[in-house]
């Protein structure tokens, strides 16, 4: 997996995630802020939108894909938390 990050502000982040295998899919967690501290509240992608409320979401990616996500979020609005995005209750 690779990850670009095209844009980031107080309120968005925009990324680009790509498969690199080409012969399997790949999932990858992605975090609102290096300890959760954030919280998404959007997602687009596709021309789509979809309403999110969570500190960290798992994108699924076909084998030799790419994807340009763009994830609206309330910033500091979560108690920090060392664990890995898997291992949260």
């Amino acid at each position: 997996m690779a990850t670009l990050v095209h844009e980031l502000t107080d309120g968005s982040v925009s990324v680009t995630l790509v498969n690199l295998d080409q012969g399997k899919p790949h999932e990858i967690a992605v975090q609102a802020g290096g300890y959760a501290e954030h919280q998404f509240t959007q997602l687009e992608f596709r021309a789509r939108t979809r309403a999110l409320d969570a500190n960290a979401v798992t994108v699924r990616l076909a084998p030799g894909v790419g994807q340009r996500l763009t994830f609206r979020l309330k910033r500091y609005t979560n108690r920090p938390d060392l664990s890995f995005p898997g291992n949260r209750r």
